[in-house]
């Protein structure tokens, strides 16, 4: 699992230090916005994350509208 400021430098391999900073700054962001249950779902990686900052494995959040995805 990545870090929280490593994260842009754990799924992107080829960009420069200010594209990671600007990475990891968006997805602290993002997760800030999250409630203890929501899910972020980054469309170019195909992941999920919790508000933690892990990755999780889970299709059942698509069918739940009470979930708070930010997409």
């Amino acid at each position: 699992m990545a870090t929280y400021q490593q994260w842009s430098q754990s799924y992107f391999t080829d960009l420069t230090s200010d594209q990671h900073e600007v990475n990891n700054q968006w997805f602290q962001s993002m997760r800030d916005r999250l409630t203890d249950s929501g899910i972020l779902y980054v469309p170019i990686l195909d992941k999920e994350f919790n508000k933690l900052g892990e990755e999780i494995n889970n299709d059942i959040w698509k069918f739940n509208s009470q979930s708070n995805i930010i997409w």
